[in-house]
Parts: C-alpha cells; sequence; structure tokens
C-alpha cells in the first residue's frame, strides 16, 4: 500500500454509527428492522398470513379467481391510429417551466400516453438532462386527487358554464375599465401570457396585476440594479471558473438554472483534464448539496454571511489586491473591521489570494436568500476581478417593461393585501400558484381571501388557496397544454400536449383569452404570438425551440456607486446575538406544490436522508443549549407566532441557527400530502421571509418519529467510498486500488470468458456526482417502482433500485459529506446467484444478473448474501393498490387486493414487469433498453453502437456522473473508464467482480493550507 494512503479514512453515517449506540450495533445484526417481516396488525404474522392466504386462494379458486394474479382485460383498437406501431414509444419535445426556469424535455408516450420525462440536448435549460422535479412531473398528471371539475360555491359545474361565467366576470368590468378587479399570478416566462395580459389591461387599464412565487431571485435583480442600473438577471459559466466562491449560493441545488450549473461545473471536477480541476469556496449556514462538493466549506449563521463577504472584499483592498473605487468607498463607510465568529481568517486568505491569482477565471456567487446589498458586492467584486463579461455574464431580465415583475414578489403581494384591505377589490383571479398557504403569515391572505366579493383560482388540485375561492376552475397540467417559454439567454421552447386534457380544464393562455370575451385554442393563441410559417412551426414542434437567444446578453454593465448607499443600514446593527430559523425549498417539494406526488415524499433528502417528512435542523451544541434530543417535538415561537416541530441534528449546521424546508405541513392535500411534515410559512412574515433572527425554542416532552434512510444498507465501514487529495493524487494516481490488500483471488468454479458480443458494464464517477437523487426518481420512473410510505422506511421496506448513500467524515461540526450512487453490482461471481434455491436470479451471457419473477418464492436468501445490499423485497402488493395512496400510519390487511386507480396505471411503462408481492426486485442496468438497442441493431445487421443505449439514471444525470456499455468495445466510453487510474471496484477482496466499478473521489484543497503558517491576516489590524 502507498504510503500516501495507509491512514485509513473514517466515514460515519450517523450519530448512531459515530457514537456506537446499542440501537445501531443492533441494526447492523438484522437484515431488516424489527418486526420487518411482520404484517402492522397487530399479531398477524407473515407466516400465519400465509396461512390466511391459503385460504383466501382456496376461496378463490372456488369463485374462479386468483387473488395473487388478478384478471386483466384488454381492449383492442377497432381501428389503429395513422402511422401507430403497437409496442412502440415514441418521443415529443416540450418545455416545463418551474419558476422562472426553462427545462426543455423530452417526452417519452406509449400508446398516447406521457410515461418518462427525459432532457432536451438541444435546449440550454436541459442539455439532454432533467433533475427529479422534471422526472415526477409525470406522475402529477395522473395523480387522481386532482381537480377534475369546475367548482361553483359548493356545486360542481361544467366547463363550459364555467367559460361562461368568466366572460361575464371581463363583460362587468368592461364598465369599469377594470376598477376593483385583480390578477395575482406565478412567475411567468410566456410571452403569448404577456401579449394577452397587455391586450386585458389595454381593455381594463384599471386591473391591478400581482406577481408572487415563495422562492425568486427577486434579491439578486435588485441588487444588481442598485449598482448597474439595469435589470438583468447573472448567468454563470462555471466551465471557465478556476475558483469558485459561494455565498449561500445553492447553484447545484434549488436555485434556477441548476442544470447547466451542474453541467458545467463537473466537467471541471476531473482531476486528469487539461484545464485543471476547479475549488470550490463555501460559505453557508446549513449543508446544501453544493455545500457538499466544496473543497473547503465555512459555516456561519446566515446573517454573518454578508460580514464574511464584507471582510474579504476588505481583505483584497486593504492589500490592494483589487482596485475598485465604488467597493472601496462603500467598505470604508461601513466601519472597522469585524470578523464573524468561527471564521479562519487564514482561510479567508487563502480564498483572496486564490481569487486573484485566477483574475477573469474566478467566480463569485450569492444565492437568493441573500439580501440585495449582498448581491450587489458580489457585482462589484467580480467586477473588480475582472469576472464580469467572462465567468459571469448578464442578461435582461424578460418583460422587465412589466410593473409588477420591476418590484419584488413580496412587496407585489404586499400592495395586492393593502388594496383588498382597503376594499378596492371586488374579484381577484388567481392564476396559478397557492399564495393562501404560502403568503407571509403577517398578511394573513387566507382570511383577506374571505373579504374579497369573489375569488376565481385557476389551479390544477386543491389547495388552501382553492379552499377559500368560490370559484374554482381546474388548471391544465403543462403536458396538456399548448404554450411558449423563454429561457434565460432568451431562448424561446415551445410546449406542446402530449396528451389531450384528462379533465374539463383550461390553461393559462385559454384563460386569459376567455377575459378577453374569446374562446381560442391554445395552439392558435401561440402560433399567432409568432406568426412563423408552417415550415418552422413543423420545426419547432420537432426540435422543441422556436428561436436560439443569446440575443439578450449583456457585456459590461459598469458600476454606479450612488446605488450603494440604500444598503449601509444592513450593517448598522452588527453580529446577531440571537437564535436564527432560515426556511429553504425543500429537495423534494419545492415550495410543496409537488406535496402530493409520492415519488418525491419518498426520495430521501440529499443531506438528512429524511423521508416523507421535514424537520427543525439544528446542530449538536445547539441542542444540547436547549436541552433537545433528536426527534424531540419542540415548540418554536417568534413575534407571538409559535408551530411544533420535531427537531433533527445535523452535522455541519452552524451554531445558534436552525433551518427547515418549506412546501410541508400543508392543511388541503392529497392523499399522499396529508399529513406529511410541518408547516413552515406559520412563522415566516414579510420582514423576515427567509430568515427569521430571534426565535424561541422549547421543547414539549413528547416526541415524533422521523423516518430517515441514513443508516440503512451500512456496509459496517469497509471502504466504500475512496477519495485522495489533488496534490496527493498526483503522487500517487492508482490510490484507489492501492486501498484494500488481498492475496490472490483464485475462484471456486470456471469462470466465463467473454471475446466476442456484448458484456455490459458501467462506472460511476464520484468526483462528478453530487448527490441530487435525479437517478433515483428516474429509475422509479422507467421501472415501475412503487412507494411504500413512511411507516414501511421506517422498517426498511423502501423500494428504490439506486440509493445515494451519504457518508460523513470529521468532526461532527463541520464534516466533509460524500455521496455515491448504488445499484446492483452485476457481479461476475454474483454471491446472490449461489444461494437462490430456485435458480430465480441467474447469469446472462451479456454479463447481466437477470431475475426470474415467475420463478422467485420470497425466500431472500440472495438479500442475505448480497454484501453491499441492493436487492429490494416486495414485501406486499403495492401496485395492487393506489400508489398515490399509501397510509403513513397504518396498512390494512386486505388494501393489498384493490385496484389501484385507472390514471395512475396510464403511467406504468410497459416495456417493464410490474412486480407482485413477494418477489424480489433489483437494478437491470435496464436491460429494457439494451434489449430494444440490439433489435434495432440487429435487424440493420450491425452491433449495437457505442451511446446508443443509455439507461435511466445514466440519461437523466445532469453531472454526466454515470457512463453505461459494452466493456467488450475497447473504443468505447466505459471501457476507457475502466481504465482510468481512478477506476476501483468495490469490495474487491470479496472476489465479487462486479460490472459496475467507480472513479475515486478527489477534493482540491487550498495548497497545503493545513500546514501553512503564512497568511496576510498576520499584518492585519483587527
Amino acid at each position: 500500500m502507498s504510503p500516501l494512503n495507509k491512514k485509513k479514512k473514517s466515514f460515519w453515517r450517523s450519530f448512531g454509527q459515530l457514537e456506537n449506540t446499542q440501537k445501531f450495533r443492533d441494526f447492523l445484526h438484522r437484515e431488516f428492522q424489527k418486526d420487518a417481516s411482520v404484517f402492522p396488525e397487530d399479531g398477524v404474522t407473515r407466516r400465519s398470513f400465509l396461512k390466511l392466504l391459503g385460504a383466501s386462494a382456496a376461496l378463490a379458486g372456488l369463485a374462479g379467481c386468483d387473488v395473487r394474479r388478478p384478471k386483466r382485460f384488454i381492449t383492442p383498437y377497432v381501428s389503429s391510429p395513422e402511422s401507430f406501431i403497437p409496442g412502440k414509444t415514441v418521443y415529443y419535445a416540450t418545455s416545463m417551466a418551474l419558476g422562472e426556469e426553462v427545462t426543455g424535455v423530452l417526452v417519452e408516450s406509449s400508446e398516447g400516453r406521457p410515461i418518462k420525462i427525459e432532457g432536451n440536448p438541444s435546449h440550454p435549460g436541459s442539455l439532454g438532462a432533467v433533475k427529479g422535479f422534471q422526472q415526477a412531473s409525470v406522475l402529477d398528471l395522473y395523480d387522481p386527487d386532482r381537480l377534475k371539475k369546475s367548482r361553483y360555491g359548493q356545486d360542481h359545474i361544467s366547463l363550459a358554464i364555467a367559460k361562461k361565467k368568466v366572460q361575464e366576470i371581463a363583460q362587468k368590468y368592461r364598465s369599469t375599465r377594470g376598477q376593483g378587479l385583480a390578477i395575482v399570478t406565478e412567475a411567468q416566462v410566456s410571452p403569448t401570457f404577456y401579449r394577452l395580459l397587455h391586450e386585458l389591461q389595454e381593455t381594463l387599464p384599471l386591473l391591478s396585476v400581482h406577481r408572487f412565487e415563495a422562492y425568486q431571485d427577486d434579491a439578486v435583480r435588485e441588487g444588481i440594479h442598485a449598482v448597474s442600473q439595469s435589470w438583468v438577471r447573472p448567468s454563470y459559466q462555471f466551465g471557465k471558473a478556476n475558483i469558485i466562491v459561494g455565498f449561500g449560493s445553492d447553484f447545484l441545488g434549488a436555485e434556477w438554472n441548476s442544470i447547466p450549473n451542474i453541467k458545467s461545473f463537473s466537467k471541471r471536477r476531473d482531476p486528469d483534464s487539461e484545464e485543471g480541476m476547479n475549488r470550490l469556496y463555501m460559505v453557508e449556514s446549513t449543508y446544501t448539496i453544493t455545500g457538499a462538493k466544496a473543497d473547503h466549506r465555512i459555516r456561519v449563521k446566515q446573517s454573518d454571511i454578508k460580514w464574511v463577504l464584507l471582510a474579504l472584499c476588505r481583505l483584497l483592498l486593504d492589500k490592494q489586491l483589487i482596485d475598485q473605487s465604488a467597493l472601496r468607498s462603500f467598505v470604508s463607510q461601513v466601519g472597522p473591521f469585524r470578523n464573524p465568529s468561527g471564521v479562519e481568517l487564514r482561510l479567508l486568505d487563502a480564498i483572496a489570494l486564490d481569487l486573484v491569482s485566477s483574475k477573469g477565471r474566478s467566480l463569485v456567487t450569492a444565492g437568493y436568500q441573500q439580501p440585495p446589498v449582498v448581491h450587489a458586492l458580489v457585482y462589484m467584486l467580480n467586477d473588480a476581478l475582472g469576472n464580469n463579461g467572462k465567468t459571469v455574464v448578464y442578461f435582461d431580465q424578460p418583460f422587465s417593461s412589466y410593473s409588477f415583475n420591476q418590484e419584488s414578489s413580496l412587496s407585489s403581494l404586499t400592495s395586492l393585501v393593502d388594496k383588498v384591505s382597503k376594499k378596492e377589490i371586488e374579484t381577484l383571479l388567481v392564476m396559478g400558484g397557492n399564495p393562501a398557504y404560502l403568503a407571509p403569515a403577517d398578511l394573513e391572505f387566507d382570511k383577506k381571501m374571505h373579504a374579497i366579493p369573489q375569488v376565481v383560482t385557476l389551479s390544477s388540485s386543491d389547495n388552501e388557496t382553492t379552499h377559500a375561492s368560490g370559484f374554482v376552475i381546474p388548471r391544465s397540467h403543462y403536458l396538456e397544454a399548448w404554450s411558449d417559454l423563454v429561457s434565460l439567454d432568451g431562448t424561446l421552447s415551445i410546449g406542446q400536449p402530449l396528451i389531450k386534457p384528462l379533465y374539463e380544464s383550461l390553461s393559462d393562455h385559454e384563460f386569459l383569452s376567455l377575459l378577453l370575451g374569446k374562446e381560442v385554442d391554445g395552439c392558435d393563441l401561440v402560433r399567432q404570438s409568432h406568426g412563423c410559417s408552417s415550415a418552422a412551426w413543423e420545426e419547432a414542434l420537432r426540435s422543441g425551440i422556436l428561436t436560439y437567444g443569446a440575443s439578450s446578453r449583456r457585456g459590461s454593465l459598469g458600476v454606479q456607486a450612488r446605488g450603494m448607499h440604500v444598503f449601509l443600514d444592513a450593517f448598522s446593527k452588527g453580529f446577531s446575538s440571537g437564535l436564527e430559523l432560515t426556511f429553504y425549498p425543500s429537495y423534494s417539494l419545492y415550495d410543496g406544490r409537488y406535496a402530493n406526488n409520492g415519488w418525491l415524499q419518498e426520495t430521501p433528502d440529499p443531506i438528512s436522508k429524511l423521508t416523507w417528512d421535514n424537520a427543525l435542523f439544528m446542530s449538536q451544541a445547539t441542542a444540547k443549549k436547549y436541552h433537545i434530543a433528536h426527534g424531540d417535538l419542540v415548540t418554536v415561537s417568534f413575534g407571538g407566532r409559535k408551530m411544533d416541530v420535531a427537531a433533527c441534528i445535523q452535522p455541519g449546521q452552524a451554531d445558534n441557527t436552525c433551518s427547515m424546508a418549506i412546501g410541508y405541513g400543508r392543511n388541503v392535500v392529497g392523499r399522499v400530502g396529508e399529513k406529511a411534515g410541518f408547516n413552515a410559512n406559520s412563522l415566516r412574515v414579510s420582514s423576515s421571509y427567509d430568515t427569521v433572527i430571534g426565535v424561541r425554542l422549547r421543547s414539549t416532552g413528547q416526541s415524533y418519529v422521523l423516518a430517515t434512510t441514513q443508516e440503512h444498507g451500512s456496509m459496517e465501514g469497509r471502504p466504500i467510498y475512496r477519495y485522495t487529495d489533488l496534490e496527493d493524487y498526483k503522487k500517487d494516481p492508482y490510490f484507489a486500488k492501492e486501498m484494500v490488500e488481498h492475496p490472490p483471488l483464485v475462484s471456486s468454479w470456471p469462470e466465463k470468458k467473454y471475446e466476442d458480443g456484448y458484456q455490459w458494464g458501467m462506472t460511476i464517477d464520484l468526483n462528478k456526482c453530487i448527490g441530487c437523487n435525479a437517478c433515483t426518481t428516474a429509475c422509479q420512473a422507467e421501472n415501475n417502482i412503487p412507494i411504500v410510505g413512511k411507516s414501511q422506511v421506517l422498517n426498511a421496506r423502501e423500494m428504490h433500485w439506486i440509493r445515494i448513500d451519504r457518508y460523513y467524515e470529521g468532526t461532527v461540526e463541520n464534516p466533509k459529506v460524500l455521496h455515491q450512487p448504488l445499484t446492483c453490482m452485476q457481479c461476475e461471481m454474483a454471491p446472490c446467484e449461489q444461494v437462490c434455491p430456485v435458480a430465480a436470479t441467474t447469469h446472462s451471457e451479456e454479463g447481466l444478473n437477470d431475475m426470474a419473477y415467475n420463478r422467485c418464492v420470497g425466500t431472500r436468501y440472495c438479500a442475505n448474501n448480497c454484501p453491499v445490499k441492493v436487492r429490494r423485497f416486495n414485501f406486499f402488493d403495492f401496485h395492487q393498490r393506489n400508489p398515490q395512496a399509501v397510509d403513513k400510519e397504518r396498512i390494512h390487511l386486505f388494501d393489498y387486493f384493490k385496484q389501484p386507480d385507472k390514471t395512475v396505471r396510464m403511467q406504468f411503462n410497459p416495456d417493464v414487469t410490474v412486480r407482485m408481492r413477494g418477489v424480489m426486485e433489483k437494478c437491470t442496468f435496464c436491460v429494457q433498453r439494451i434489449n430494444e438497442a440490439k433489435i434495432m441493431a440487429k435487424n440493420e445487421f450491425r452491433l449495437v453502437k457505442d451511446g446508443e443505449i443509455k439507461t435511466a439514471c445514466q440519461q437523466t444525470c445532469p453531472a454526466d456522473a454515470i457512463i453505461f456499455g459494452n466493456i467488450l468495445d475497447l473504443y468505447s466510453d466505459v471501457a476507457k473508464s475502466r481504465k482510468r487510474k481512478r477506476d476501483y471496484k468495490l469490495l474487491e477482496e470479496l472476489n465479487l467482480k462486479p460490472r459496475l466499478s467507480y472513479l475515486a473521489g478527489v477534493m482540491n484543497p487550498y495548497p497545503f493550507f493545513e500546514t501553512s503558517d503564512q497568511h496576510l491576516a498576520e499584518s492585519r489590524p483587527v
């Protein structure tokens, strides 16, 4: 073993493992948690249920019905649709908007049913990849809890009557020129929407229009506008940056435009690339996906982030490393230097030296939840470093001429509430969103809605806003509607429907058209906006893009210091001493719009591994200070408001701070989101919408069970994740292979020789993977994987075929976070195959570990013998239940014989078997995609080409961390990847010979940072 790697790295996944508690030791000695093989019903064991099932089957036999395999009836086509080939899926291009982020997607359609979402390689917002939100959006289409009919008062009405009533409302306000009529809408990026709105405002000039989005980049635009006098939005070119410094910036996670960010950032995480590896510094209060990829992470309170940025600016100016008169003027007015608690001065020196040494090749970013002053300072700092126009470019804010887009979302909604309080609004039209749930608590928007004589809401599902509305119209899903969307760079993409609306619904454009007194089809409305020829329109539908952007790109905007004086008050109060609570969008539910999506509810949080809930995250030191234990139900109070929430001790959280995801605790929601989590919005107020300072904590004496997967599949300290630093990697590039020593391995039986044809394999680059869970959701959509519910996750029964293991390394206060995707290794010497008594799992001629579901009898011997714990046992027949209606507390014994909702069944992939209860499941390397490509190649008398097959996880991965292909093809990407110096195989010492291998991680910390005593701070006055 190399001297550099003799020291074994110590990873831990939970406090139980770190402290080696008895509970954790007991868990390791169980294959599944306590009562995992027992039904939730008292006194009903698996054995007794089998007896019951035997009796039920006998009775069913007498009735001529099979309980285990219920009959299905198919209906043949009377006349087949034109150009339709049965069993052949087709792809259509469309676009999806999430806030002001536009993602071009390709939608797989089977017999007219959209079943899978992929990224559109031609679209700059996706570049061929998508994240979990886009993948799971197809499930929302088939959500049985969607609004199906319009509701007027307590009565359901037809769409025709609803349309007539909307036109009557518009006609009524023509006589008042719109006085008394108001619209509140989500963030909109559709030219057709604004064209129709402009026509409506010309007809009704006194119409009041407002915008509200719970998570937005208003502070970014306001900060940059203050110093540039331009309404622009930044676009970060991470692929061009050698040094990146983020101030509360989750640019790889929750922020808009994250897919292009991930793509460009991950390309620079290759230590062998000619451009060299980038270095990331992160300053944040709570652990984020971006913070997990940082080479250096500084944890500070949210309110102190601006002080860290100011200290960095002061250091650069004092040492004359940059020259920026406007920045110098502002810093000098703030006052003497102050160092936030816990920030190492020499780390600031390292950041300063790195930034200066990479002028024009560095990049400073700030998060959406940072105040405008931070974004103003970041803009000036990038300008002083020569980064503006190079590593960060600016684009004109689309539709900024509309006044409601120039003011912040909160200001716009506050203005609406003021008008309602003055009784100036008689009719309110709510177009999407859920302001009654997401609005600041002090505005009491839900109560104010009841004071408005008439509220009309266009919504896809029942929510808190529709509950307070007298007139509700179903809103079309984006896969059912025509639209056009403008990306940040000006690219104009087309949104085309993939299916006829399942219910009587309207799109935003059709709703505005009704207000104009027209009834125009959505397709015609979009075409009228652009007036393109038939050929151009057909091409746009084929590619998904009407025109490419970059026309709105701006060069250097300059700096105007006069706008900075408004920010001096931000530093007048000094450091905050009170306990802070920061709110952030959930990685699973965003702002709550996906609360009824089972796939996302069950996807573990990338950092905490929490499912089906949010929690109040705090550091171990903070928990001890307030005498709080993990899982305690605590009361959080602020300004006369309070809420009860479960506490979760989170390593890496800044001391004296708490954080909490929004989007949970919905009061009016479908069956999946009901009773899931806690409503963080009850403490969010206008003046402290993102961060509340001065909250109080008090334990209620009660506890709450949180379902996490952080200890599931533990491999007991084996060297699973392997990484080193860049300097050590240059000295010993084969370190990963040398981390495990074992004698020569000899197989017990002859090994299969692969000489020609196919041998499928995969590599995963741990340096690129960010742990975003997009692969997990994609696999679930592709392979008909059911959700199981919170109670079953607590029993370690989650069914995901690919999981993202999260490891900590280092101290509890600020550990490193490491992510590793783990799926079936497709072992050549597979332990599972050796123990199966019925040969249900066997090895294929192409190196795959196949499963014969009809042969499996559920002994679970294979799972017991799998050293990497990647097999899933289908304890219950979840597919025979409604996957969107999982009871998260108890499961009734006979619910498993019910039929799932027919709309949910429409999403199932027909190329993949829908498994029944009592069989083992696992990753198959998407064998259905392999076979489809092989059949096509065989028909063309050739072999499958490299890159022709992409597994679901590979295709969706925004970081391009997964490579799949034929190992026997020496020119294939996967074969080349397996020959790289960083390549290693999991548990090689067990002679598994897996077909999946990993590229070890390489960190890029500041050189010799741990041992260097020389730093600029030595001579700095404090």
